[in-house]
């Protein structure tokens, strides 16, 4: 994630994921794009389901541009 945009090319490790809809998990630390993917996720009612010292598990919409090539 760079700024203000998440680019998912750098932790979607299958092209298909691109294309998914509905609903997905998102696993967050605390880097600077694990904070851009949160805000990201509550301006769109994101739940987190856990909540640890390790990280956060969430369930949200997806939040990147689906690429041209999806269907």
């Amino acid at each position: 994630a760079y700024d203000k945009f998440v680019i998912p090319r750098t932790w979607l490790s299958r092209p298909s994921w691109y294309c998914i809809n509905g609903e997905v998990l998102y696993y967050t630390k605390d880097g600077k794009a694990d904070k851009i993917i949160e805000s990201e996720l509550k301006s769109k009612n994101g739940k987190i389901l856990y909540n640890g010292a390790e990280g956060k598990i969430w369930l949200g919409p997806v939040i990147w541009s689906t690429p041209k090539w999806c269907n």
